[in-house]
């Protein structure tokens, strides 16, 4: 089963091996997780380029067939700073980051055709989840003071099951189709 704690840990693996990114954990920070207290005060601190991963939507889904899946819906930003009144440094950071946001979904696919290996460990095994058509690319900026970059949105679909644990209630009776 999908858990956020994995995806979290996902996430800071590729700031850490990706070489353009290159994050050190408590040294360099080109990383953080995406909240409105992140954009407010941690994400303007960061080095260039950074990735800010959005903390998932989770949204429980069915075609009435008692099917229940778990569609978490995340976003990641690989962004740069640029003076905002230089179109031409604007537009590298742009290209720059369009290069590193196609090698953070190359990682994606990879992952996702490696995770049909029953040997790979979490949290790369989450991956083959991904559906492939949720991918999209979308241009920011300038957000977070003047920087510039790439939205990258994905989605990870897996089943689900809430059928209900009568231990865990008083007086409850589970019904049974």
């Amino acid at each position: 089963m999908l858990n956020t704690t994995d995806l979290k840990t996902y996430w800071l693996n590729a700031a850490i091996r990706n070489k353009a990114i290159g994050h050190v954990e408590g040294i360099k920070k080109h990383f953080s997780f995406f909240t409105p207290e992140e954009a407010l005060s941690t994400i303007k601190n960061m080095c260039d380029p950074y990735l800010a991963v959005e903390l998932p939507e989770v949204r429980l889904v069915d075609s009435n067939s008692d099917n229940i899946r778990s569609v978490f819906s995340g976003g990641i930003l690989i962004l740069k700073g640029a003076d905002s009144t230089n179109y031409s440094k604007i537009q590298t950071a742009y290209d720059e980051m369009f290069i590193i946001g196609r090698q953070l979904i190359s990682k994606m696919l990879n992952d996702r055709k490696k995770a049909n290996d029953n040997n790979i460990p979490l949290p790369e095994a989450l991956l083959k989840h991904l559906d492939i058509q949720s991918i999209s690319m979308v241009e920011v900026g300038p957000v977070f003071d003047n920087k510039y970059g790439w939205r990258i949105n994905y989605q990870l679909n897996t089943p689900d099951n809430l059928d209900l644990d009568e231990s865990k209630w008083t007086n409850e009776t589970k019904w049974n189709f």
